[in-house]
């Protein structure tokens, strides 16, 4: 009896700490700390079902430069058995919502814009979200009430300071203890005493401490990437940290001491977060910049393996997956395409054209084992590309944008985020230029919604229907239909006119 008294007691013991169990589904900016945009889902076969929408209300902000509607991704965790979606906006504030009806949970006002990330972590059991706002502070809260915890300032107020830029924080457990990394750049017009510093940051996240700071540059400094790198399968790896800057350079530093390891100088300013993934057994770092090229380093020790030219700037972090035989890299880019990159060579696969500047990262799931490429353009539209062949499988049209114009290349917008539902289905996040924050869910009849208008822009095909689907601009060894015609009309009219003009 005395041992099945205490077995009894182990189980009720175990059992509270499996319900507690974190089980975060995209806790940060594009989902990991190496920013893989995979999300892992198997979804159904559309069309799916609008489920809520969230806005922001009808006060319009002016815009300045650099400016965005959301943070650049919408994140979602699981806190005491439910999932909470996490946000940041415009309005200076983070919101945390219920993901089966968009009604809000709790709302945390920060000094200024939240255009960075939030990041969600369990901290020595405690469910804790980190925000990164443009009032240049670091902010520790309690994910489940929004009560702020601790918040750690880059820099002390003055009538001179001016807006700060941060990168997305992310956090990982570093020899036994749990570390916030991110980056955040100062600005102060103070006569005589001009200042610039794009600084990196390792903060312990339990209490806010710095455990060291390291001034990278005068300039801008991207969304930080993490990663292991490894000698063998044995080996536990040596904590890296890469990110890019306004100077053109792509970095790599010591995630222990935040000093440099490489260094990497592009031809043009870096805005986005690199991806850092394994190909061919090779670690290696995936950057882009304003220039509209794509760099394949080795990220071990910077040497340059490829690099993709774009038709313009590029403020979008790719995504790498497998189609078939070959491994992909999808990015967005400024000439209003989506451009899949065969990532051991650098060649194009395909590229699908938009109505406007693609400037959001792609979030990757599958359907029906078919990898399948989630990202949204300036053209008010959210799209599902086929990652096989570039064809449009869906799309979805939003309001216009919240702003009547914007700078081009100044804004890093806001991409979609692929989740999973306490049911199991998949939630489908699209944060809309429109001030709106859309949820999609697989299948069923729709819910009660406040605007049905919105929803005319889906366009689902089915798997028969694939083939005919709407088709990419183009693909490897082949030339799309209208770029023949229109080139057979122009011959034939430079036929036409030539002997005109020698008769005259």
């Amino acid at each position: 009896m005395r041992h099945l008294a205490l077995i009894l007691l182990l189980v009720a013991a175990w059992v509270p700490a499996q319900e507690d169990k974190p089980r975060p589904e995209w806790p940060m900016f594009r989902g990991d700390p190496s920013r893989s945009g995979q999300s892992g889902l198997q979804l159904k076969t559309p069309p799916y079902r609008h489920l809520w929408t969230f806005d922001l209300g009808s006060h319009t902000w002016k815009y300045c430069q650099g400016a965005s509607v959301w943070t650049s991704n919408a994140i979602g965790a699981v806190v005491d058995g439910k999932l909470r979606i996490f946000v940041g906006s415009y309005d200076h504030n983070i919101y945390c919502l219920d993901p089966e009806n968009g009604r809000e949970i709790w709302r945390f006002t920060t000094g200024c814009l939240v255009k960075a990330s939030p990041a969600f972590a369990w901290i020595k059991g405690q469910p804790m979200l980190f925000v990164a706002s443009s009032d240049r502070c670091f902010y520790g809260l309690d994910a489940r009430t929004g009560k702020k915890l601790w918040n750690y300032e880059t820099y002390n107020w003055t009538y001179t300071v001016g807006e700060s830029v941060a990168g997305s924080p992310l956090v990982v457990d570093l020899d036994g203890r749990d570390v916030l990394f991110s980056t955040m750049w100062n600005g102060d017009r103070r006569p005589l005493r001009t200042t610039q510093n794009g600084d990196l940051y390792a903060i312990e996240a339990a209490t806010g401490n710095l455990i060291w700071k390291e001034r990278i540059s005068s300039g801008h400094l991207t969304t930080p990437t993490f990663y292991r790198i490894k000698k063998n399968s044995q080996d536990c790896g040596e904590p890296r940290l890469y990110f890019g800057s306004e100077d053109g350079r792509l970095y790599c530093c010591d995630a222990r001491t935040g000093k440099e390891v490489w260094t990497y100088l592009t031809d043009h300013r870096i805005d986005a977060a690199p991806l850092v993934a394994e190909i061919a057994n090779v670690p290696v770092v995936v950057a882009a910049n304003a220039w509209g090229m794509v760099r394949c380093l080795n990220a071990a020790t910077g040497a340059s393996l490829w690099h993709y030219k774009a038709g313009h700037e590029i403020l979008s972090t790719p995504v790498l997956y497998k189609a078939g035989d070959l491994l992909l890299l999808a990015i967005g880019s400024s000439d209003r395409c989506v451009h899949a990159i065969e990532a051991k060579a650098g060649d194009e696969v395909w590229k699908f054209q938009t109505g406007k500047y693609v400037v959001s990262s792609p979030a990757l799931g599958h359907i029906k084992g078919r990898p399948t490429v989630f990202i949204c353009s300036l053209d008010n539209r959210l799209y599902a590309l086929d990652g096989e062949t570039g064809c449009a499988l869906m799309d979805f049209s939003s309001g216009d944008m919240l702003w009547s114009y914007e700078t081009r290349g100044a804004s890093l917008w806001s991409s979609p985020s692929l989740l999973q539902r306490d049911g199991g289905e998949a939630l489908l996040l699209y944060p809309g230029h429109d001030g709106k924050l859309y949820a999609f869910t697989e299948g069923g009849a729709d819910l009660p919604r406040a605007d049905d208008a919105r929803l005319t822009g889906w366009s689902p095909q089915t798997t028969r229907e694939l083939e005919t689907a709407r088709s990419p601009v183009s693909q490897t060894g082949k030339v799309a239909a209208p770029a023949v015609g229109l080139g057979l009309f122009l011959v034939g009219m430079v036929l036409t006119v030539l002997p005109r003009r020698r008769n005259a």
